[in-house]
Order: structure tokens, then sequence, then C-alpha cells
């Protein structure tokens, strides 16, 4: 009797369960999934298959899609329960259907999951399973014990019967209770910590246990505070609650960890019922809310940019346009050579040759020149900030060195003098292939990320300029940039059909690179400028836009001079924001 009830005591803690699913590659990720929580698993993809493998398993939980190629996963259901009438059917279906739940839940089924599935979700939902298993198991058990009672106490007082009926009846609704407590706590996303007064742990979910890293079984009835210390820079907002009877918040905590930067809501409510005296510690990560919010606030701020470019490009374009004619004019007036000229001139009693010797002596063509000259350049700066600012459109053909090229006009601009730092002051070596074939991307995009790496490097050498003693001179910054056309060797990353890839390098002399920098260089919110400097944001977005946007790729590494070296790579037929390739 004993070796039975061990057999199948293991039986049902390593769970039996059913995958039936025509997508092969998905069924064998969740295979994978599922037996790493050592459930045993088999696999199927079709109902007659699906059928076999059930009676072999013995498959105590059935995952089944609702579309089995012409087949459809619900039919499954009753075929099951007749092979086993205790298996529980939970129906997966990336086709989400109000009438496709009802009919599976009316078929049977215990529950339904819509793809892609949340992993933690899913295994919550399979811990749900095997606990109505194993509840009734037990409650077939109780079953059959309570006949064995009810045969002993027939024969005892009718009194004792009813206190053990209403006994039996407590206890059912107690248990109730607290698995219905139980289930809401588990499903919250926020990690909820009971504490005692003193701080011993009371209720701990399964949040909690993601957060820090601890489960229920060894944090139960001991001091938080020495089993995860990680957590004591709560205690004080702890023992605030307690005092003042009152919730007790922290707002968008920063929290830094061997994962990255994170950011944190805390609430502490304190326990208000007469026999418990405590409080409850709420975590919640609210990352992916202030990311978002930095993200708008940085768009609102790129648009009012763009606002105002366009009206200083309107004001300046008027005067310039202005003294750009007037050069011109002098310059036609001036030209004592065209036959016009000279007979007004002469008219005037003014020697055009005389008047043209003067001219040269003083350098008054160069002069005019020297205005047109300048007016030009002004007038590609307004034309490339007015282009720069605009909002991004379809992606495009763009020549990526003619990009580069307006990039660093407009980067040549920039100067900070509380930094020290100036852009114009940077030897700037260009290494950009001729003939590189046109790149299907969004051009002000790209523009953006150049501007974001070329400006950081500035900032790096400008650092190192000045951290250097007043007595080592002859340092040089030095920006190199260089593109080429190279075959794609990492298909899995940029997706391009015809394996050839357009790459960017941008090299400094900088401060370089440490392999902790390295391995944070694109995570939100990590940066390694002083505080107030910079949110941590401009690489992050650099990111994004070439790998996520782009599906390209974007690295940072230290290059032989102890600078570093950014790389970007684009394939060369594009790819649109949909994530499909444009041939």
């Amino acid at each position: 009797m004993q070796i039975e009830e061990l057999k199948t005591t293991r039986e049902h803690k390593e769970g039996r369960i059913l995958i039936v699913d025509d997508d092969v590659d998905f069924a064998l990720s969740l295979l994978d999934v599922l037996e790493s929580r050592d459930y045993l698993v088999e696999i199927a993809h079709d109902i007659p298959s699906g059928k076999e493998k059930a009676a072999h398993l013995g498959a105590q939980v059935a995952l089944v899609d609702i579309r089995l190629r012409r087949d459809s996963g619900i039919n499954l259901i009753a075929q099951l329960k007749e092979i086993n009438p205790d298996v529980l059917c939970v129906m997966m279906t990336a086709y989400a259907a109000t009438d496709n739940a009802i009919e599976a839940i009316h078929e049977g089924a215990y529950d339904y999951l819509q793809k892609p599935l949340d992993m933690r979700y899913l295994l919550t939902t399979l811990d749900r399973c095997f606990e109505k298993l194993q509840l009734e198991d037990d409650k077939a058990k109780a079953e059959a014990e309570r006949e064995r009672l009810l045969v002993d106490l027939e024969q005892r007082n009718a009194q004792l019967d009813d206190q053990l009926d209403q006994l039996r009846r407590l206890n059912a609704e107690i248990v109730r209770l607290q698995h219905l407590l139980q289930s809401t706590t588990n499903s919250m996303p926020s990690a909820l910590i009971a504490l005692d007064v003193d701080g011993h742990v009371l209720l701990w979910n399964p949040a909690a246990e993601a957060l820090a890293g601890h489960s229920a079984t060894q944090v139960q009835r001991q001091l938080l505070w020495q089993v995860c210390p990680e957590l004591e820079r709560y205690r004080n907002l702890f023992d605030q609650a307690l005092h003042e009877r009152q919730v007790v918040h922290l707002h968008q905590e920063q929290v830094t960890t061997e994962f990255g930067v994170s950011y944190r809501d805390v609430d502490v409510f304190p326990l208000s019922t007469d026999n418990i005296e405590g409080a409850v510690l709420r975590v919640d990560d609210v990352t992916d809310r202030v990311l978002i919010e930095e993200m708008m606030r940085q768009s609102a701020k790129m648009a009012s940019v763009g606002r105002l470019a366009a009206g200083i490009a309107h004001e300046i374009n008027n005067p310039l346009s202005g003294m750009m004619q007037s050069a011109q004019f002098l310059q036609l007036v001036f030209d004592v050579q065209h036959p016009r000229s000279r007979e007004r001139l002469q008219a005037c009693g003014v020697d055009p040759d005389g008047l043209e010797r003067y001219l040269r002596e003083r350098d008054t063509y160069a002069y005019l020149q020297g205005i047109c000259s300048a007016g030009m350049r002004a007038a590609k700066i307004v034309s490339d900030l007015l282009s720069f600012s605009r909002k991004g459109s379809k992606p495009a053909h763009y020549d990526l060195n003619a990009l580069v090229e307006q990039t660093l006009d407009l980067a040549a601009a920039d100067f900070d003098l509380r930094k020290k730092y100036d852009f114009r002051k940077i030897e700037i070596a260009r290494e950009l292939a001729p003939d590189l074939p046109m790149v299907l991307c969004d051009g002000q995009l790209i523009q953006q990320v150049v501007l974001n790496l070329v400006r950081n490097a500035a900032q790096e050498m400008a650092r190192k300029e000045q951290a250097m003693p007043a007595s080592e001179e002859g340092y040089q910054p030095r920006l190199n940039l260089r593109s080429s056309l190279v075959q794609n060797e990492h298909r899995h990353d940029v997706q391009s059909p015809s394996g050839q890839i357009v790459r960017l390098e941008i090299e400094d002399n900088g401060l370089g690179l440490s392999e902790a920098t390295q391995a944070q260089l694109f995570e939100p919110f990590f940066t390694t400028k002083d505080a107030g400097e910079g949110t941590g944001l401009g690489l992050w977005l650099c990111w994004s836009i070439i790998v996520e946007q782009h599906q390209g790729r974007i690295w940072g590494e230290p290059n032989s001079e102890g600078g570093a070296r950014f790389v970007i790579e684009l394939p060369v037929e594009g790819v649109s924001h949909t994530g499909h390739s444009d041939s």
C-alpha cells in the first residue's frame, strides 16, 4: 500500500502534460520550458496522435491549440475526457475571439490562453490546474474517509453527526477563503509582502519572489531585513506607516542592480485589523512607464525644437536673401569689363580701368565673394537644420555618405563654452567609400543617430583634454568616420536578403570604453556623464532606431588608440517599420 501511494504522489508531483499544436517550433519551445520545470511532457500535432499520446502518457493537463490544421482543437476536448474524465484542457489560440472562448468553456475547457503566451501566466495557470487536480484527489480521499467515519458514527449520537457536519462546512469555507486570498495575491503583478509589527514575513506572493529571489518557504516567519538585506531600504517606510497609521508612498525610486537601472513605486499599508498588527509592503516595477514618460518629454522637446527651427529659418532667410542679393548686385555693378557698366562709368566721368585697379588694391572683389560664400554656407546650414528638425517620414532611398556629411555640417555649429569644447577644433578624417548603394531608411532618424554619436565623441574627447595635466601638451582630438559595403555575417541580427550591408564606423581618441561600460552601453538610463548632464537615453534611442526600426546592428568597442569605436550596420535593401524586407 505504501509503495502504491508513493508512486501516485511522485506522478502527481512531476505533472503529466500533453501539448497538441500543429506549430512544431512553438510546441518544441514550449516543451523546453515545461521540461525545465520538471513536468513530463509529450507533443502531438493533430487529433489522432493527440488521443494516442494522451492515453500513453496518462495526461493530467492538455494544452490544445484551437486550430489544428483542418480540425478544431475544441473537438478534441470530449475525446480526451473519454480517455481521462479528470483531464484539464487549456485552449490556446492566436485568433482571440469571445465566441471561441465561450465554445471552448462550454465544451469543458478549463481555461483559455491567447498567443503569444505570457510564460508567467502560463506557469501560473498550470499551477492552478495541478492544484485543482490535487484538490479533486484530496476531495476523493476525504469522501472515502467520510464514508468510513459515517459507518462508525452511525452508532453514535445524532447530535455528534450534526456537529461534525457543521465543522466540515466551516472548514470548507475557511479553505475556500484561503484559496481565494492566495489566488488573488498570486495573480497580482505587484510584489506583496505582509509583515507583523516586528518585521517577520506573513505573506509572500510570486511577484515578491521574483523581486527578492527568495521563495515563500525560505522567508516565511523570518525577519525580512535579515533574509533580504536589499529590502532594508524600506524599513524606515515600514516604521513610519506603523507609527502614523497611514499609507506611506515612495514614488519612482531609482534602483541600480546587476541587470541595470530600474524604477519602483513603493507603498506601505498599515494593517487595520484588531487581531493582527503590521503592514503590507507593495512594490511595483514602473521602469517601462518612466521610460515612456521620458520618451514623451523628449518627443515634445524635439517638436518644440522643430517649430523653433522653422521660425528661426524664416527670420534668418529674409535678411540673408537681401544680403546675398546686395552682394551679387555689387559684383555686377563693379564688373568694369562688362560693356554696359563701362558705358555708364564713362558717362559719369569715371575711368573704368582706374576704378578696377582701385577695387583690386582694396580687395573689394574678394570681400564681395566672401560675403556670397558665407551667405551660401549660412543658407545651407539653415536648410540642413530644417531637414533635421522635420518629423520622420516613410523610408526612402538615401546616400549614407551624404547623410553623414549633412550631419557633420550641423555638428560643426556645436560648441559649449562652459564645458570648453568646440566641434570645429576636432580633426575629422573621412574614409567614406565611393559608390555605396542607396539604403532604404528614414534619413532623419539615421541623422539623429550619427549626430548623437559624434556629439558624444566630442564630449568624451573634451573630458579627456580637461583631465590631462597642464604639463602635457600636443593632444589633438580626432574623429574618424569610415563607411564600407560588407557581406552580412550576422544573418540573425541584420535582415538582408542579398547578404550585403552598409557599415558606418565612428572612431574617436577620447577616454575609451571599459568592459563594464560596454556591457551597459545601450541600457535605458545608463550614463557615464556627471549628474544632471544627460538622461541616459541617447544611446538607447540610437539602439532602438537602428535595431528595432531598421533591423540593423549597433555596438561599441575600444579602438587601438584607446578611444571608442561605434559601428552601425544597415541592410542594403532596407527594412520597413513593419519589419519586412523591401527588395
